[in-house]
C-alpha cells in the first residue's frame, strides 16, 4: 500500500512539471530568459500566453505566433531584448508599454499592424526600423521613447499617426515614405533634437501641433504638394525661415505661434486663409501678403517686435472688410506702431 502511494505521488509530480514545460525560465546568473506558449485565437491563429515573471531579461516569442495581445509585456521594466518570429502579423495595443530597459527588438516581414501606444515609454529603445508590410500604426505607438535616434518607416503608410513620436527628445533621424499624405495632430511633437526632416512629395497636410516645440528644427522644406498646416503646427518651433508653395492655401490657428527664430516668411499666390494669431510673438521682418488672401484672423501678427514692414494691396483688404488706412491695417493685423505699412492700389483694369 505505502508503495502505491509513493508511485501515486511521483505521477502526480512528473504531470505537474509537464505541464509547465511550454513556459519556463532559465537563470543565467545575471540575467534571465523565458519563452511561453501560446493560444488560439477566434481565427486559429496563434496568440502569445504572457508570461507572469516580470523580472525576464530576454525573451523570445514561440515559432508560429501571429499576435502578441494588448499589455503583454506592459511594466516589464527589466526586459532588455526580444525576439519575434517571422510568423508574427500584429503588436497589439500597450504590448510593451513602459518596457523601460528594452534596447533591441526585431520587427519581421510579414508583421502588419502596430496597436495604440504599442511601444510607449520605452525609454531604452534607441532605434527602429519598420517594414513594408505594416500598414497600420496606432496612434502613440513610439510615444516618449525618450532615447530613440532613429527611425524608418515603412513606405506603404500613406498618413503618420497621431502622436507617433510625441516626446521623442532625442530623435534625430526619421524616413518618410513617399505614399504620406498626412502628418497627423502632434506626430512630432515635442522632438526637440530634431534638425531636419524631408518631407516627401506626397504630403498634403501638415496636422495640428505636428512640429510643436521642434526647437531644434531650423529649416524645412514644404513639398509642392503642400495645401495646409493645422493649428499650432510649428508652436514653439526653432524654424529661421518658410517658403510656402505655389498651391499652398491655409494656416492654422497659431501655425507659428512663438517661433521667435522665424525671420523670412514668403508666401505665393496660391495662399486663401490666415488663421487667428497664426504669427503671434514670432521675429518676422517683414510680410508681403498676395492678393490672393480672402480670409484671415484678427491679430495675425500681434507682438512681432522685428515686423518692421508689412505690405497688403486694397484687394485683400476689401475682403477682409478692412479699411483702407494704417489704422485699420495695423488694428486688425497686430501690428506695431513703428510697424511701415504699405497699401497697394488696385490695378489698372
Amino acid at each position: 500500500m505505502k508503495k502505491i502511494k509513493i508511485f501515486s505521488a511521483f505521477i502526480l509530480v512528473f504531470t505537474l512539471v509537464a505541464s509547465f514545460a511550454g513556459c519556463f525560465k532559465v537563470n543565467t546568473g545575471h540575467e534571465t530568459t523565458s519563452s511561453a506558449d501560446t493560444k488560439k485565437d477566434d481565427l486559429g491563429g496563434a496568440v502569445l500566453t504572457p508570461p507572469d515573471d516580470k523580472s525576464v531579461e530576454t525573451f523570445t516569442v514561440p515559432d508560429g505566433t501571429v499576435k502578441i495581445p494588448a499589455y503583454a509585456f506592459s511594466g516589464f521594466t527589466a526586459l532588455k531584448e526580444v525576439k519575434l518570429p517571422d510568423s508574427l502579423t500584429e503588436i497589439g495595443q500597450n504590448a510593451f508599454d513602459g518596457c523601460a530597459s528594452l534596447t533591441s527588438i526585431n520587427i519581421p516581414a510579414n508583421l502588419h499592424r502596430i496597436g495604440e501606444y504599442a511601444f510607449e515609454e520605452c525609454g531604452a529603445l534607441k532605434e527602429i526600423s519598420l517594414p513594408d508590410n505594416v500598414t497600420d500604426i496606432g496612434k502613440g505607438a513610439f510615444y516618449n521613447c525618450s532615447s530613440l535616434q532613429k527611425a524608418t518607416l515603412p513606405s506603404s503608410l500613406t498618413a503618420i499617426p497621431v502622436y507617433l513620436f510625441n516626446e521623442c527628445a532625442a530623435l534625430t533621424d526619421v524616413t518618410i515614405g513617399d505614399k504620406v499624405t498626412e502628418l497627423c495632430k502632434g506626430a512630432f511633437c515635442g522632438c526637440t533634437a530634431l534638425e531636419n526632416i524631408t518631407l516627401p512629395n506626397s504630403l498634403t497636410v501638415i496636422g495640428e501641433l505636428a512640429f510643436c516645440d521642434c526647437k531644434s528644427l531650423k529649416t524645412i522644406r514644404l513639398p509642392d504638394s503642400l495645401v495646409s498646416v493645422g493649428e499650432k503646427s510649428f508652436y514653439g518651433s526653432g524654424l529661421t525661415g518658410i517658403v510656402f508653395p505655389e498651391h499652398f492655401k491655409d494656416i492654422g490657428e497659431r501655425a507659428f505661434y512663438e517661433c521667435g527664430s522665424l525671420k523670412t516668411v514668403t508666401f505665393d499666390s496660391g495662399l486663401k486663409s490666415i488663421g487667428n494669431e497664426s504669427f503671434f510673438h514670432s521675429g518676422v521682418v517683414e510680410i508681403v501678403l498676395p492678393d490672393s488672401v480672402t480670409t484671415a484672423g484678427e491679430k495675425t501678427f500681434l507682438i512681432c517686435d522685428e515686423l518692421k514692414k508689412f505690405t497688403v494691396s486694397e484687394i485683400t483688404l476689401d475682403a477682409l472688410s478692412v479699411g483702407h488706412d494704417e489704422k485699420s491695417v495695423r488694428s486688425f493685423f497686430g501690428l506695431r506702431d513703428y510697424a511701415e505699412i504699405i497699401i497697394q492700389g488696385t490695378p489698372a483694369s
